[in-house]
């Protein structure tokens, strides 16, 4: 019982201490949630309510009609068509704004000349209001003058619609809305592309290892820094105080980690064996089933 009293008391002095930081977060975050609470979740509830009743949007009046307007949606042909579009342009969106901002970001966490420059322009899009996105589009998908139907004819190709047809119009917003939000999915990715050791690419370019397969291996798995271990402990943690035994957080990490490190190349050791040379040590094995050691080399 001794024991788990000093567990319990700092996981009380930890809960405190959680409540006034959510306490202190919700104050910083709640003009935000104001706003976003009028001017986004308000007319949701006010667009539910329209849906039972009967509306014009021109006169004051609007009857009560119940499930009505939802029973007539089963015969609307446009209601289909709507859902069908809808469903192709978030399966469109979505993966399209992840992919390209994680390869601009890619590109952009690099230290080159102007490299700020560059990822300022890559973020100025979340700055342009989608008015100015729209008329943007609008000239550079013009048949008569537009930059891409221009580039069409440089290489041969016949002038496009785009906007003007039915069938390519969708195709043509989803462009739109994936140019305008990579500039906000870049911020994240770099973010958290900052995070990712350098070391582990340092020892996999001297193993060998190509650009391609050092972002596969290292970038992607291990772009969210070390939040994950972090998460793991502080959970382990928790855990163990309220069972009243102590927890070593390293060991976590650790045996997160386990699988996830890069196994050492042939010239990561031929490097080490360098180093244990000009260090004086000498690496020697006593019979086969020794490991090496590195020991004091004779004078």
């Amino acid at each position: 019982m001794p024991e788990d009293a000093p567990a319990r008391r700092s996981f009380v002095v930890r809960r405190g201490l959680g409540r006034g930081e959510s306490v202190t977060g919700w104050a910083l975050v709640s003009p935000a949630v104001v706003l976003i609470g009028v001017f986004g979740l308000l007319p949701v509830l006010m667009s539910l309510q329209l849906s039972f009743q009967k509306s014009d949007l021109l006169t004051p009046e609007t009857p009560w009609v119940g499930l009505e307007n939802y029973r007539k949606l089963a015969d609307d042909p446009v209601f289909v068509e709507a859902i069908k579009h809808t469903v192709i342009y978030t399966a469109l969106f979505v993966p399209g704004t992840m992919l390209v901002g994680l390869f601009v970001a890619a590109a952009l966490n690099r230290s080159v000349r102007f490299i700020p420059l560059y990822r300022t322009a890559a973020y100025i899009t979340m700055a342009v209001s989608t008015i100015s996105q729209g008329i943007i589009f609008l000239w550079l998908t013009d048949r008569d003058y537009g930059l891409v139907n221009a580039a069409l004819n440089a290489v041969g190709a016949p002038s496009q619609p785009f906007l003007a047809s039915p069938a390519q119009a969708l195709y043509v917003i989803v462009a739109m809305t994936v140019w305008g939000w990579t500039g906000f999915s870049v911020l994240v990715y770099l973010a958290t592309m900052q995070g990712v050791p350098a070391e582990l690419h340092e020892a996999a370019a001297i193993d060998g290892a190509s650009a391609a397969a050092r972002f596969r291996t290292i970038t992607v798995p291990l772009r969210s820094g070390e939040s994950i271990p972090r998460r793991l402990a502080d959970d382990q943690r928790l855990a163990a105080v309220r069972r009243g035994v102590r927890h070593d957080a390293r060991r976590t990490a650790a045996r997160h980690h386990r699988h996830r490190v890069l196994p050492v190349g042939p010239r990561v050791r031929a490097i080490r064996r360098r180093v244990r040379r000009s260090d004086g040590l000498r690496t020697v094995r006593r019979h086969p089933g020794d490991h090496r050691r590195a020991v004091p080399s004779r004078p």
